[in-house]
């Protein structure tokens, strides 16, 4: 039985830069010295829609509290200034905010990472910029052609 599949969706990692991510989950984790907020996001708009999942732990150890502090207030867009402040991990859950994206290597393949969180208003500004690239035919680029081959003919298997 032939299969079709689509992989024209199929997109390679996104680009550096800042994007517009949404926080799609939020998690206290203990850590081996200090607790720390495990976030997962969804990358916005054009960019990849087969490589959308990005991660970010930020440590609430004494000496990280700075790092912590500037990227809560980036994703929430209130300051986070007080002593004791109480925070609730399902309260991030639908933020939106810009993440500066770069590339970084896990478990020896190239992955996006968040670099930082930024306010909305430099993640919109990116993607009111965004150019797609222009997209190559990978026919030509590796030497393939499938229009005479007898693709689907037999099992693999």
């Amino acid at each position: 039985m032939p299969l079709n599949l689509n992989f024209g969706d199929v997109g390679s990692i996104p680009e550096e830069g800042t994007k517009l991510v949404k926080c799609i989950l939020a998690e206290v984790k203990a850590g081996k010295q200090a607790p720390y907020i495990k976030f997962q996001f969804e990358l916005l708009g054009p960019d990849m829609p087969g490589f959308n999942q990005l991660y970010l732990n930020l440590s609430c150890a004494q000496q990280s509290l700075w790092a912590t502090q500037k990227s809560l207030e980036a994703l929430t867009g209130r300051e986070f200034r007080d002593d004791n402040m109480e925070i609730d991990e399902n309260d991030f859950s639908g933020l939106i905010c810009g993440a500066i994206v770069v590339h970084g290597e896990y478990q020896g393949v190239e992955r996006p990472q968040i670099d930082s969180l930024v306010p909305k208003e430099l993640g919109e500004e990116a993607m009111s910029n965004y150019v797609p690239p222009e997209p190559e035919d990978a026919d030509e680029q590796i030497g393939l052609s499938f229009s005479d081959s007898s693709v689907g003919d037999e099992e693999p298997f």
